[in-house]
């Protein structure tokens, strides 16, 4: 059996549901929004279904500031603070990933993707396939023939594959070139500015033409086009943007391959979770097929009981993208 790291990170997973499904649609018995906690355990159990990984990992961004933000101080300054409704759901997302024995990784000074380019580090050189699920486009610089980024669709049970030839095929640029692109157009939903007046395509047409950011910069000062005048007007701005958008691919996270293999589920304490949320009868079948294809011995039959059933397994599909540019931004 081919070995497969199934890596997600946990914010964005969670905006994306949060600002995609109907937050009137999901409230608990006692009034909880449950929106972002239904769409995170629907999407997860679709991912894994498709996916099928032998290793589980989930990263998220402990704290607010990192290192990148003694680069550059007011990298991300502009983002809207997380919304109450939203906040409030968190503990039940780490409660229902407890209860799926799914491994969360978050480390002080750090961002989720340092965390998520590490671990997938660590699955390439066991020779491991690894699938990251994530909405920031950073990640593009860590696919591979071995690494794949996913990204899911309207329907929570598409999704589009980014695979180097997809990168390359959208973006005129291979993965490892990519961060270089970024550098020169920038990324809006960080605060980080690009430079004036060059778009993707004349980024792409740049690298392509003298093969990597570095010599691109070197020959700016004597370019006479209007593309090279621009970048030469903004060498120390593009250095920098390609410093903070470089991933951190070797902390020690203090947590081995073997530590993350899938392990059973504890039945008790997701039907706890369940129970107070009121999740219906379509996410409690997602969960019994999730436990039973890890282990057909479990005693599923305590999720049979619907005696708390509520109004939060009407899903709203076609909403579930909206969360992307929410929490992304356009980049272009």
């Amino acid at each position: 059996m081919t070995e497969k790291l199934l890596i997600i990170d946990t914010h964005y997973l969670a905006y994306r549901s949060f600002y995609g499904l109907v937050g009137a649609n999901f409230v608990s018995p006692s009034g909880q929004p449950t929106n972002a906690v239904f769409g995170f355990a629907k999407t997860f159990f679709n991912i894994f279904n498709q996916i099928k990984p032998t290793h589980l990992g989930v990263a998220y961004d402990k704290t607010k500031k990192t290192f990148r933000h003694e680069q550059y101080p007011r990298y991300k300054a502009d983002r809207r603070p997380t919304p109450d409704d939203l906040r409030s759901q968190f503990p039940y997302i780490y409660k229902l990933l407890e209860a799926l024995a799914i491994p969360v990784i978050g480390l002080d000074n750090y961002e989720a993707d340092d965390i998520i380019a590490t671990l997938s580090t660590m699955a390439k050189k066991a020779s491991m396939t690894a699938f990251i699920v994530s909405g920031d486009r950073d990640t593009f610089q860590l696919v591979d023939s071995l690494v794949t980024v996913l990204q899911p669709q309207k329907n929570s049970s598409d999704l589009k594959y980014m695979t180097p030839e997809a990168i390359e095929q959208k973006y005129k640029v291979t993965p490892r070139q990519y961060p270089d692109l970024a550098a020169i157009v920038g990324e809006v939903s960080d605060n980080i500015l690009g430079v004036a007046g060059v778009g993707p395509v004349g980024a792409a047409k740049l690298i392509n033409q003298y093969g990597s950011l570095d010599n691109i910069l070197q020959i700016a000062p004597s370019m006479t086009n209007k593309t090279g005048v621009a970048v030469s007007k903004a060498i120390d701005r593009v250095k920098l943007n390609r410093q903070i958008n470089r991933l951190v691919d070797n902390i020690d996270l203090g947590i081995s391959l073997k530590a993350l293999q899938v392990q059973s589920p504890d039945v008790s304490k997701a039907l706890s979770i369940y129970d107070e949320l009121g999740f219906g009868r379509g996410l409690r079948d997602s969960f019994c097929q999730f436990a039973k294809s890890i282990d057909n011995s479990l005693d599923i039959t305590v999720f049979d009981n619907l005696d708390n059933f509520s109004v939060s397994n009407k899903i709203d599909n076609s909403n579930l993208t909206k969360a992307d540019d929410s929490l992304q931004g356009t980049l272009f």
